[in-house]
């Protein structure tokens, strides 16, 4: 058995594609949809674990749940729960996959366990800051319908040594390897970190040449950062990136190509 997730949002073409892509050669499965049967809590810090332990069935330290790991336990010898310990806001987190009906409970437990430690909700604005910090990208928004996987600097998923030509999307990433004329995401420094430009804002130069993506101020560095999806020419760090906003009066914001994650890079805070 497998237990796939996506966002709530595009679990309907989730679902189709599989069906599409599984139409022929003899598959035979089963597949059913629980978005509307689950729901998702993810409680994220330093002391996530703290709080958790508090009211998990089960030993989630470090050596016995790792970083990336699955676990199946229930809360208060009741509550059957499907956890993951992922780290897309950067930080220690879990989240955690409840039937619906026993959301409710879960989060008034988890906030009666956190009250000792100051606990409190965030919502998606903060969600998307910290994930930008982190490089951690969102479908749709560092991506457009032309974008794969090399572009997004995920080639490492791809199995490469793979030469069956049914691998869904190989023909078209050896096509794209060698071609200049791709957008890649990178990440920018804005040269005033008085603020950032607005996500959809245009690279250019004597002609368009990308678009910032995701850009905020980020609390973790004080620095006005982003992520921008541009030719390949403009891709290397240190590469001058200027930028275009209809509220700009005709000047241009100035920023350089820089590394990412822009916090935490070995990403210590996720795995602790």
């Amino acid at each position: 058995d497998y237990y796939l997730t996506t966002s709530s949002g595009r679990a309907g073409n989730t679902v189709e594609w599989f069906r599409f892509h599984t139409r022929y050669d003899g598959w035979k499965y089963h597949m059913v949809n629980l978005t509307d049967a689950m729901g998702v809590i993810n409680i994220s810090g330093p002391n996530a674990r703290k709080v958790l332990t508090k009211i998990a069935d089960a030993d989630i330290s470090n050596k016995t749940f790792p970083f990336a790991g699955y676990r199946e336990f229930t809360i208060k010898n009741m509550i059957p729960v499907r956890a993951m310990r992922l780290g897309f806001v950067g930080e220690l987190s879990y989240e955690l996959h409840v039937p619906s009906s026993y959301m409710q409970s879960v989060w008034d437990l988890l906030m009666a366990a956190g009250a000792e430690f100051n606990i409190r909700n965030f919502g998606l604005e903060a969600q998307n800051v910290l994930r930008m910090e982190k490089g951690h990208i969102i479908l749709g928004q560092e991506s457009e319908q032309r974008t794969n996987l090399l572009d997004l600097g995920l080639g490492f998923l791809w199995d490469r040594k793979k030469i069956d030509a049914k691998t869904i999307g190989a023909v078209a990433l050896r096509q794209a390897e060698n071609d200049p004329g791709r957008l890649k995401l990178v990440g920018l420094r804005m040269d005033d970190h008085s603020r950032a430009p607005r996500d959809g804002a245009l690279i250019v130069d004597s002609r368009v040449r990308g678009y910032v993506a995701t850009a905020r101020k980020s609390f973790a560095t004080g620095e006005a950062v982003g992520m921008a999806l541009v030719e390949s020419q403009l891709s290397k760090p240190g590469s001058s990136l200027e930028i275009y906003e209809d509220e700009c009066n005709e000047k241009r914001l100035h920023a350089s190509v820089v590394p990412m994650p822009f916090y935490d890079p070995e990403g210590k805070r996720m795995k602790m």
